[in-house]
């Protein structure tokens, strides 16, 4: 969770409801860095190839945005934000006030850029300039697959000039779910997915508890469908403690083959270390600079990350 000077608010909110562009225009690259990842979480979960191909990820504590802000969400826990939640207290010429939320592609403060990264919405028209992108909400257990009509991203909720956002769905709801496409750059093949929120009246905070996606190409996902009895079995198997000047690592034999990094919350890595299952691992923390970073339990199926303070 990042601010935004004005100018990066205007270009996203742009992005949102620019009446003259095409939401299937499709952006040559993804930016590859973690640059607003280290907000988004404090804790998160993130499994791969188990319990019927669902990655899943728990945002833990809630990422929150308000004012000006923003949340990225790396959906396939690559270290590449693919989408970002966004909240908007700004004025934009020809529309006035603007309080808003919304949800779309990662653009990376980038003004031309858009993705192939896709949530499900609805395009309004409204008399004979503006046309509005507004997201739809899915409630838990609905199908999310190709019958839905995917943008490059939209409001959530919000009001501009003291109107409604017309056709929002998600005007102070708890707990429902946008539906994303995600394009795989890998082998160009689409993953569906859902992202949870909450929303605050007329778009003034959005908070972002969980996403999942299905590493099954082109199969639906139901919204709310996770992995997480996987998860919670793992966690079970190791615990991390800092304090005296080091951090404690210590793994059950159960918990197998994995490495050990640390990151900072640029997604730079600060170290990487061979785990060893069923033993303690002492990291001396006096040469790393006084900061957060993101400490991860890496296997070959499965990621578990967590924030931690360096003092």
């Amino acid at each position: 969770m990042r601010n935004f000077n004005s100018l990066s608010i205007i270009v996203k909110l742009w992005i949102i409801f620019d009446p003259n562009h095409d939401p299937m225009n499709k952006s040559s690259s993804i930016e590859k860095r973690l640059a607003q990842y280290g907000g988004v979480a404090a804790a998160v979960l993130a499994t791969a190839p188990l319990q019927g191909q669902i990655m899943y990820t728990d945002v833990n504590p809630d990422g929150i945005a308000f004012g000006n802000d923003t949340i990225a969400i790396d959906i396939n826990q690559d270290g590449t934000p693919d989408f970002m939640a966004i909240t908007l207290a700004t004025s934009y010429p020809g529309y006035g006030n603007v309080q808003a939320a919304g949800i779309g592609f990662y653009s990376g403060g980038t003004s031309n850029s858009f993705s192939s990264q896709k949530v499900a919405g609805t395009i309004t028209t409204t008399g004979t300039s503006s046309s509005y992108y507004t997201i739809d909400k899915f409630e838990v257990n609905a199908v999310v697959g190709a019958s839905a009509n995917f943008l490059s991203g939209g409001f959530l909720a919000g009001e501009i000039s003291g109107m409604p956002i017309p056709q929002e769905q998600w005007n102070g709801v708890k707990d429902k779910y946008a539906g994303i496409a995600f394009l795989d750059p890998d082998n160009n093949q689409v993953h569906y997915g859902w992202v949870r929120m909450d929303v605050g009246t007329q778009g003034d905070t959005v908070i972002v508890k969980d996403y999942a996606l299905n590493l099954t190409a082109g199969a639906p996902i139901n919204a709310g469908q996770t992995g997480l009895s996987i998860i919670e079995d793992l966690k079970s198997k190791f615990s991390i403690a800092h304090s005296n000047g080091e951090i404690r690592i210590t793994t059950q034999p159960s918990f197998g083959t994995h490495k050990v990094r640390i990151a900072d919350l640029s997604g730079k890595l600060i170290l990487e270390l061979e785990g060893e299952a069923g033993s303690t691992l002492n990291i001396p923390t006096d040469g790393i600079a006084v900061a957060a970073y993101m400490l991860s339990m890496v296997r070959e199926d499965i990621i578990l990350s967590q924030k931690i303070m360096i003092q």
